[in-house]
């Protein structure tokens, strides 16, 4: 929700994720967005944009010791 001068405005945006675990030190993910018009403008269900996007996350090694 962003205000402003005048009314506010909305806009409505759904993400969806899905994880996988690969292996013991690695994870992976995909995740989508969609934008959808502000319900001021009507209810539809026609998405106006989206984006997909994928991470990786990979276990780090152990920390150095910070006292050596």
């Amino acid at each position: 929700m962003l205000h402003g001068a005048g009314e506010p405005v909305v806009s409505r945006v759904e993400t969806l994720s899905r994880f996988q675990r690969l292996d013991r030190d690695h994870i992976s993910g995909q995740q989508w967005q969609a934008r959808y018009a502000s319900p001021a403008l009507g209810l539809y269900a026609r998405a106006e944009g989206g984006e997909e996007l994928e991470i990786s996350l990979v276990r780090a090694g152990p920390a150095p010791d910070p006292a050596s």
